[in-house]
């Protein structure tokens, strides 16, 4: 099986950014030292425990190619009994089917990690592309949200509403009033006047299309640090 290990060494000696840090899921899932596979594969036969349902001893065929670093595994058929990768639930004690193929499984990987500069300039495109069609407005990687963009405030709640609906975020700890949106967010008085006029409201904290795409990868928002 070593060919699956040098296999995905290729593609990560040609992939931007690689390799990741120790602790991304990449670096547990993405396995290409093949003593250390050989040892993982080692170590789970070793155990004659029930590691799956009704079953003890590890499954022979099942053939370990790498971590979740949460102590489950991803798994390919040593005789070829099916195709891509399956997934191994130690919680559950079950064996499922994954990514239709090892190319496949490799990209998810490359997504979940997110340090990939491939796969950033992919979200970054995506979500530039988002946002004008959202808010009829077209974003620069510069934009300062909401800053630079004259948008109704009612536009800019319902952006980040929608935001989080479209791509599963947690954006409960997001607070308006920090980026000129919600109730109380705008300066009163002349300097507030000035704003309105102006579209200029230096003392409103912002943010980027790159932070959306940190965002993204945590899938919970977090203020960004200046």
């Amino acid at each position: 099986m070593q060919e699956i290990t040098d296999q995905i060494k290729a593609w990560l000696d040609a992939e931007p950014d690689a390799p990741f840090s120790n602790f991304s899921h990449a670096a547990h899932a993405l396995l290409t030292d093949g003593a250390k596979v050989k040892a993982l594969n080692e170590l789970v036969r070793r155990q004659n425990k029930e590691w799956v349902l009704g079953i003890v001893g590890w499954p022979d065929d099942e053939w370990v190619i790498g971590e979740d670093g949460r102590g489950d595994y991803y798994l390919v058929s040593a005789s070829g009994k099916y195709e891509g990768v399956a997934y191994y639930d130690h919680e559950g004690k079950t064996i499922e089917p994954f990514q239709p193929s090892l190319r496949a499984f490799y990209e998810y990987c490359l997504q979940v990690d997110g340090s990939s500069k491939r796969v950033r300039a992919q979200f970054r495109e995506s979500l530039l592309t988002y946002v004008a069609e959202q808010l009829h407005f077209k974003p620069t990687l510069k934009t300062k949200f909401f800053r630079d963009m004259k948008v109704a405030q009612a536009d800019a709640e319902q952006f980040m509403r929608d935001f989080a609906k479209e791509f599963e975020v947690d954006i409960s700890s997001f607070d308006g009033k920090l980026y000129g949106i919600g109730e109380g967010a705008q300066p009163s008085g002349l300097r507030g006047l000035i704003g309105k006029l102006t579209g200029n409201h230096p003392s409103l904290g912002y943010f980027t299309i790159d932070h959306l795409v940190d965002v993204l990868h945590t899938k919970k928002w977090f203020d960004p640090v200046r």
